[in-house]
């Protein structure tokens, strides 16, 4: 057949006993490109069509619209039908705008669409819809989406429309280097414009060229970006780091004051857009502050840091400085530990220089521990006259000090002892008294219900006001008379007839310099339960044992420290004294002091007598010198 179109020839086949019959239009240049363009089969205007496409009519434009029609017939049921073919055009679009190119300080610019149809070779203009599609990757522009519709009429003498619409680029927009996507989509709407029935749907609406629904512009809007006639930025770019708040041998001692990272770049070539620097942390180190051109993300234990560099990055050095928060640093045994930091440096622009850059710090504990005990009054006294004497009342104090800035956390452990048989007991736990067994008992000195355990911890107090006052029910009488080879019993946990009571105290941690810790344990013991000492004056050496558990850092760390003391003991004596004894001795004393004073007397007065001070002399001499007086004053005889 002839062309169809004026632009591809078509080959039309009629297949009339395919089922009620049917039509197949091939278009192509050459045979063996035919493809199927059109299948028209049972054409249901009468259900009683048979045949349908036994014979073809040569194509003839009946309806004048430029494009052939055809006559199909069907033998069998006497019918023919015409074929109508619909305006196959073709679509032109023109995409400007204004400016044509971009600088980095440009706030908007105007796009000028502007669409042309053809029908054989002829201008023509019909209804179409346009969908705009702007920058929609990357979001730079104030719409993205947009739509336009064109309704052609009976009177248009246009054979081509354009369209004018500004865009505004969005003042967040940091990427230059990409240009602006601009696509325009063309579809036939189907729709016109009559004189005397308004807007309806065409009867023939035209078709695109080779059937397809849609055909798209498009355009691309660069930025101007001073890289040369290439577009293509090569950069150069250097970067360096140090650290601040850590050693000249980029030490850092663990628990002390946080650190920062400086970081330097420098581009020494071309502009390098959308430069950054990403930072891995090691784990348990976090930003203490966020700078505002900087974002914090986590990578399963790794801290990723991103920050801007620059867009462009020129010959200005750029100083980038993070805080580093290092307060979950806190453990002891990581002493001897390397942390790396890994730096990257990103950009869209070429670059010939440094690509990425490591840095390292090692961390060091610094620390000296230190226990101590204290017994404000150490010896104790009761007698064997008052046999319901009332419990004596005593108190040991531990205190804790450690120098360094490293965090220790601390389970220490104190022991307390009873003979067998002998009831020791803790003062006042939650207010009641109760008797120490030989067992093990744990409190968190932090908690509130620690009555008995009073813990005493201030940084900012000197240790010397953290050892509390000792306290007792008899104190100490220097006139008492103490057998010095009484036999002495020994309560301390190495004793092999004494039981131990162990009480487990949950300190807690010593983090800052200096930081210091007191704890204060009251005992009752009633004397008299030693049945056994009764007839003797007896000393008991009552001793608490202490020791520190060290949780962070290890012992065995600890015990490297320099002067580091992990252990101490308080030891209080009690004594047993006979009142009867006490009496005898006291009345001996008072008549042997009588005694030696007036021996005392004598001995001075002799010394006196001795010495003449008990002989008159000067009061004869006085009498002789009045005599003398008197006797020259009578008047002489003449």
């Amino acid at each position: 057949m002839s062309e169809m179109n004026l632009w591809i020839a078509y080959v039309i086949v009629g297949a009339p006993w395919d089922d009620n019959g049917a039509v197949y239009i091939y278009s192509g240049d050459i045979i063996s490109n035919l493809e199927i363009n059109i299948k028209v089969q049972e054409v249901r205007v009468k259900s009683t069509i048979r045949t349908f496409g036994f014979s073809l009519s040569n194509p003839v434009d009946i309806d004048d619209n430029g494009f052939p029609d055809i006559a199909i017939g069907a033998y069998l049921t006497g019918h023919a039908l015409v074929l109508k073919s619909r305006p196959v055009l073709k679509t032109e679009i023109l995409i400007t705008s204004r400016p044509r190119t971009l600088d980095r300080n440009t706030t908007n610019f105007l796009l000028t669409i502007c669409v042309a149809h053809f029908q054989i070779g002829k201008p023509t203009l019909e209804s179409f819809n346009l969908k705009i599609s702007v920058d929609e990757t990357f979001e730079r522009v104030n719409e993205t989406k947009n739509s336009l519709e064109h309704i052609s009429k009976w009177d248009d003498t246009l054979v081509t429309v354009c369209f004018d619409k500004y865009f505004y680029l969005l003042e967040s927009n940091k990427n230059f280097v990409d240009s602006i996507e601009v696509k325009v989509t063309h579809e036939f709407n189907n729709k016109t414009i009559l004189k005397n029935e308004g807007e309806v749907m065409c009867d023939l609406c035209p078709i695109e060229y080779k059937g397809v629904e849609s055909i798209t512009g498009e355009l691309n809007i660069p930025f101007n970006i001073e890289c040369g006639l290439d577009e293509v930025c090569t950069s150069s770019i250097s970067l360096s780091a140090n650290f601040t708040g850590v050693s000249e041998q980029l030490t850092w001692i663990i628990g002390s004051k946080d650190i920062s990272l400086e970081i330097i770049l420098k581009n020494e070539a071309e502009p390098a857009y959308l430069t950054t620097i990403s930072i891995d942390l090691p784990h348990n180190i976090y930003l203490s502050s966020v700078l505002p051109y900087c974002n914090e993300n986590t990578d399963g234990e790794i801290v990723k840091v991103t920050c801007d560099a620059g867009n462009p990055l020129t010959g200005t050095p750029r100083v980038i400085k993070i805080d580093l928060d290092m307060s979950q640093l806190n453990d002891g045994g990581l002493n001897g530990t390397t942390l790396e930091f890994n730096i990257k440096v990103n950009t869209r622009s070429q670059n010939n220089g440094d690509q990425h850059l490591s840095r390292s710090i090692l961390l060091l504990s610094e620390f000296v521990f230190d226990l101590q005990g204290n017994a404000h009054d150490k010896n104790y006294y009761y007698s064997t006259e008052d046999k319901s004497s009332s419990n004596i009342s005593f108190q040991h104090a531990y205190q804790l000090k450690k120098i360094g800035e490293t965090p220790i956390f601390i389970s220490g452990k104190l022991y307390k002892c009873s003979t067998r048989g002998i009831t020791l007991m803790k003062k006042l736990v939650n207010y009641t008294p109760v008797i120490l067994k030989e067992e093990e008992e744990t409190y968190h000195l932090n908690v509130n219900e620690s009555k008995s355990l009073n813990l005493k911890r201030d940084i900012d107090q000197s240790p010397e006001k953290l050892v509390p006052m000792m306290i007792s029910n008899f104190q100490s009488q220097p006139e008492i008379m103490i057998d010095v080879n009484a036999p002495r019993i020994y309560l301390n946990c190495t004793s092999t007839d004494v039981e131990c009571g162990k009480i487990t105290c949950e300190i807690g941690s010593l983090n800052s310099d200096q930081d210091t810790g007191g704890l204060q344990l009251d005992f009752s013991i009633n004397p008299v339960l030693w049945n056994y000492t009764q007839n003797t004056e007896a000393q008991v050496i009552f001793t608490t044992d202490a020791w520190i558990d060290v949780i962070k850092p290890t012992l065995e760390e600890i015990e490297t420290a320099s002067g580091s003391n992990l252990t101490a003991y308080i030891s209080t004596n009690i004594y047993k004294i006979d009142s009867n004894k006490n009496k005898l001795a006291s009345i001996w004393i008072i008549v042997g002091s009588v005694f030696l004073g007036l021996l005392a007397v004598l001995l001075f007065s002799f010394i006196l007598y001795k010495c003449g001070f008990f002989k008159r002399s000067k009061k004869e001499e006085l009498a002789a010198l009045k005599d003398e007086t008197d006797s020259m004053s009578e008047p002489s005889e003449l």
